[in-house]
């Protein structure tokens, strides 16, 4: 891949002359294991022919969730999917998943103090260095999905006002993994499956150990059961999550617009500035009728989520 930039040049900035050109080389494979598994890889993907994410405007302290569209991740994305909440009515309960593929790759989330006068060119993106992936459901009802990804460590350039050249680490070298396996029983009235996801950060001199989690790790249990030609069915998971970090990022994670551990309304949590990891569990419990004879369909159930659950990692 090559690629060669125009635009307009910025009077005395080094990184805004004008000009930019690059050049980086990768591959990606596909092999067929068995008949109904495959394996898919890539090292240093370019996905620079995925259409663009259309703009939103963020008014609120919600996060924004965008269509996964890059071929590696889409392709048996369902066999990854681990929702929280599957509920017909909908709801902001509805989109919780153990897995965002978006995550992987994303825009370089660290900040440092540059100093007057000096310019910085940060990275767009997070390079990943390379991805594999195993996907796939047997004729015997059995599905897997296994994952595993590294991302590179990327850096903000910097230039003095007298000219002196520095970098300070944007994103660290970070590892993903998610793993999730179903199996159907008696011609898929019954399916029981299990997630895992983990991300792990390299944070040592990186001066951003305050503003990340150094390791987040999540999972969950699933039960679907239906019967009377799947009219009926019932629907139950468990899952949890453990986060690690620093005293200050715990303490972020606490008091950030997702939990806010410090609101004055609430006497049954208390924010703990000492604590350097945070865990947490969620779970539902549906029982639904699809539209039987009398053309009336119906589900009603339980969902929670402890205050220290945390997947945004």
């Amino acid at each position: 891949l090559a690629k060669a930039e125009t635009f307009e040049k910025q009077e005395g900035n080094p990184f805004r002359d004008g000009s930019n050109t690059s050049a980086s080389i990768g591959l990606d494979g596909k092999v067929g294991l068995t008949s109904d598994i495959t394996l898919d890889f890539t090292i240093n993907p370019d996905f620079g022919q995925v259409e663009a994410d259309p703009s939103q405007l963020n008014i609120d302290g919600f996060q924004i969730f965008f269509q996964e569209q890059r071929p590696f991740f889409v392709e048996n994305s369902n066999l990854f999917e681990f929702r929280l909440t599957e509920a017909d009515a909908g709801g902001p309960f509805g989109i919780d998943n153990l897995f965002y593929s978006r995550r992987i790759g994303q825009r370089p989330r660290g900040s440092h103090d540059i100093a007057d006068g000096s310019f910085s060119d940060s990275p767009n993106f997070t390079s990943i260095l390379g991805a594999a992936k195993v996907s796939g459901k047997t004729k015997n009802g059995f599905s897997i999905g296994l994952l595993e990804s590294i991302t590179a460590e990327e850096h903000i350039k910097i230039q003095s006002a007298n000219g002196q050249k520095s970098t300070k680490v944007a994103e660290p070298f970070t590892n993903y993994f998610v793993g999730r396996a179903a199996q159907d029983f008696n011609e898929g009235a019954t399916v029981l499956s299990g997630t895992l996801t983990s991300v792990t950060r390299n944070l040592d001199g990186t001066g951003l150990e305050d503003q990340y989690h150094s390791d987040a790790l999540s999972g969950g249990l699933s039960l679907l059961h239906t019967w009377k030609n799947r009219e009926y069915q019932i629907r139950a998971n468990l899952a949890f999550s453990n986060v690690k970090g620093t005293a200050a990022r715990i303490e972020e994670t606490q008091s950030s617009f997702e939990h806010y551990f410090q609101r004055p309304d609430a006497d049954y949590i208390e924010l703990d500035p000492t604590l350097t990891s945070l865990g947490g569990n969620a779970g539902t419990l549906t029982f639904a009728n699809y539209w039987g004879k009398d053309n009336i369909g119906y589900q009603t159930g339980v969902t929670w989520r402890s205050t220290g659950f945390e997947i945004n990692d």
